[in-house]
């Protein structure tokens, strides 16, 4: 005879919480959970007790841990890095599940290696130089200015083999600038890359999925970002002409990659 499921009370905004951090509809929610939609739309409301049979598929659908569940009330979380991605003319394709993903892992590994060197007595926080946005329209000559902070010069870039030496190469000498540099699998049609200014440490993310030409570029591109002190989530494609801030801090990003 199989026993009951276990009702169990939470606060039903972590399940909203929970279901918006992956960018789910409540549909899309419900027919991963093989639960009729007007239940979940019950159990958000807080009009019934979730069975812990339904609580254990949350945390695997959510990608969160039990415990989160019993909290009395959703975490503050750092916000997601800008969307600065161009998308064709009256289209607002929302970011997937796997980005939302890629995003909260790039979160929780800076907040790990932020730990680690506060534990070491060091500032986790490097002293970069900040670029403000009266200098959004002098791209190539922080380009240069730039080149001089990494220690890279255009002789010694041509003595690079290949473009993996190239990588290589950018890699190290920005993360001894004391930036974070992780490669994590996203879509590569929705996102190259993203740049994360804030936090206790900054960090770089790139995309596994893209051509090691595409990473460099996309690996300079974000350090424009960091510079700036703008979090951003990027495509890479540019339309010129435009004069808003979000096409300024691409362009000039873009200029630096």
């Amino acid at each position: 005879m199989t026993g009951k499921s276990t009702e169990t009370a939470i606060n039903p905004k972590l399940l909203i919480w929970a279901r918006e951090g992956i960018g789910k509809s409540l549909a899309e929610a419900s027919e991963l959970m093989e639960i009729p939609v007007d239940r979940l739309q019950t159990l958000e409301a807080g009009k019934a007790k979730i069975l812990m049979t339904e609580l254990e598929k949350a945390t695997k659908i959510y990608k969160r841990p039990l415990a989160v569940f019993f909290l009395p009330a959703p975490p503050v979380e750092i916000p997601a890095p800008v969307d600065f991605r161009k998308l064709p003319e009256g289209s607002s394709k929302p970011i997937s599940m796997k980005t939302r993903l890629a995003i909260r892992k790039a979160r929780r590994l800076q907040t790990i290696f932020s730990e680690l060197i506060e534990e070491e007595g060091r500032n986790p926080r490097p002293p970069l130089p900040k670029i403000d946005s009266t200098q959004l329209g002098r791209g190539e000559a922080c380009a240069e200015e730039i080149r001089g902070l990494l220690g890279i010069t255009s002789e010694i870039q041509r003595k690079w083999v290949d473009e993996k030496e190239a990588l290589n190469e950018w890699r190290k000498a920005i993360e001894k600038l004391g930036i974070l540099i992780f490669q994590i699998s996203m879509p590569v049609e929705e996102s190259r890359g993203f740049s994360l200014a804030d936090g206790k440490v900054p960090a770089i993310i790139l995309n596994p999925q893209d051509s090691v030409k595409g990473r460099i570029f996309s690996l300079l591109h974000e350090l424009g970002h960091i510079l700036l002190d703008k979090s951003g989530l990027c495509n890479m494609i540019m339309e010129f002409g435009s004069n808003g801030e979000k096409e300024r801090i691409e362009y000039f990003s873009c200029v630096i990659g």
